[in-house]
């Protein structure tokens, strides 16, 4: 019943300005949307690039961070003779007259640096 209404029901015929409006409205709808999620400043971009910046800025304060513990031990070893002499016994072998140094190594420590 609801067909034959239809078919019977006569077809308004559409102007042809009307017709360029819808077209251009549409194309408008549609360009903008491609603009808002995804062009050069779209949504999803920007997002990104958020997410970046908030990244960024946790590295860039690790790095400081780890750029003052360095200027700490740098003026450790420029200044404080306790540190100067630790590393020395650690690292060198280095002992003070009527001292004897045993160096003990870690057997597993050995066996990695000859494979």
């Amino acid at each position: 019943m609801l067909s034959r209404l239809l078919r019977s029901r006569p077809r308004m015929a559409v102007s042809p300005r009307r017709r360029i409006k819808g077209f251009l409205f549409c194309t408008f709808l549609i360009v903008a949307a491609y603009e808002f999620v995804g062009g050069d400043y779209g949504f999803y971009r920007t997002r990104n690039q958020k997410r970046q910046i908030e990244l960024l800025k946790v590295e860039i304060q690790k790095m400081r961070a780890d750029n003052e513990a360095l200027r700490r031990h740098v003026a450790l070893l420029e200044n404080d003779p306790v540190t100067i002499e630790k590393i020395a016994r650690e690292r060198y072998g280095m002992a003070r007259s009527g001292e004897t140094v045993y160096m003990v190594y870690d057997r597993n420590q050995t066996e990695r640096k000859n494979q």
